[in-house]
């Protein structure tokens, strides 16, 4: 099973239903609490976190995956962002080949075609985006699975 760093959203918390689905997996998850207020003090806690717990993927949901795209480290390390919220809080992304999004097409908060053009800025093939879900949150049981498959995948 896999070292994941989980990075929440701005309404997720380190408890979260994702936490709780990766650490059922067998999954060894470090999810450092984001505070809310600060993403420069979110995104110091997050890059402390990957140097100490080491991680072989990086999961960060909506704000936590714009926080994993703003990471110095980030770009060495395989990602799989949900609804990653880069066009708020990472205006300069940086992710690599095996970056794996699920994103859903009914997003109501960050559109689809933002994960579409993040892909597409950085040379990537469109199959690394997957249409998951019905809202962005993502918490259902088709991206609990997706979720589950593309760790796997990027482990």
């Amino acid at each position: 099973m896999a070292r994941i760093l989980f990075l929440h959203g701005l309404h997720g918390s380190p408890q979260g239903t994702k936490v709780q689905l990766l650490c059922s997996a067998g999954h060894d998850v470090c999810a450092p609490s984001l505070p809310k207020e600060s993403i420069a003090q979110s995104l110091l806690i997050a890059e402390t976190a990957f140097l100490e717990f080491d991680p072989k993927i990086v999961v960060g949901s909506s704000r936590g995956g714009a926080l994993a795209l703003s990471m110095s480290n980030a770009p060495i390390t395989p990602m799989v962002l949900l609804a990653p919220a880069w066009v708020l809080y990472a205006p300069f992304p940086r992710l690599n080949d095996s970056t794996i999004l699920l994103h859903s097409r009914d997003d109501e908060v960050i559109p689809f075609h933002e994960s579409e053009r993040l892909l597409r800025s950085h040379g990537l093939p469109p199959e690394n985006l997957r249409a998951v879900g019905s809202e962005h949150s993502l918490n259902d049981q088709e991206v609990a699975e997706a979720l589950l498959d593309a760790v796997s995948a990027s482990d």
